[in-house]
């Protein structure tokens, strides 16, 4: 599965989305996995909350270079740092292309999920 696009820029940004994760998504792991791509274009201060009431969700947010591959010291993830069991990566990241990536902590669990972004230039 291919990342959707979707790019946040400007001097502070938020970006809310929704999705279903389900057993005929992309596996990782032996999990389901939504994938997603942004490009923040500049440095900047993130907050990146997923929530769900469906299932135990984990968060993947990792850079990656101009082919596509990870850049593993710019690899972040994330179980139980939200609210409840609900996963958040709070921090400050470079300029650049980033995959964001939903499954679930539980191989067996599915459902609906909200992701809210909030992009802070320093």
């Amino acid at each position: 599965m291919s990342p959707d696009n979707a790019t946040i820029s400007g001097s502070s940004s938020s970006n809310n989305l929704s999705g279903t994760l389900g057993s005929s998504d992309n596996q990782l792991d032996g999990k389901s996995l939504d994938l997603y791509q942004y490009t923040f274009e500049n440095d900047s201060t993130i907050d990146i909350q997923l929530d769900s009431q469906s299932f135990d969700p984990f968060l993947y947010l990792v850079r990656v270079s101009a082919t596509q591959a990870a850049l593993p010291s710019f690899t972040f993830t994330d179980d139980n740092s939200g609210s409840g069991n609900n996963a958040r990566i709070n921090r400050s990241i470079q300029a650049g292309t980033y995959w964001l990536g939903v499954t679930s902590f539980d191989p067996s669990e599915s459902g609906s999920y909200d992701i809210a972004i909030t992009l802070v230039l320093p």
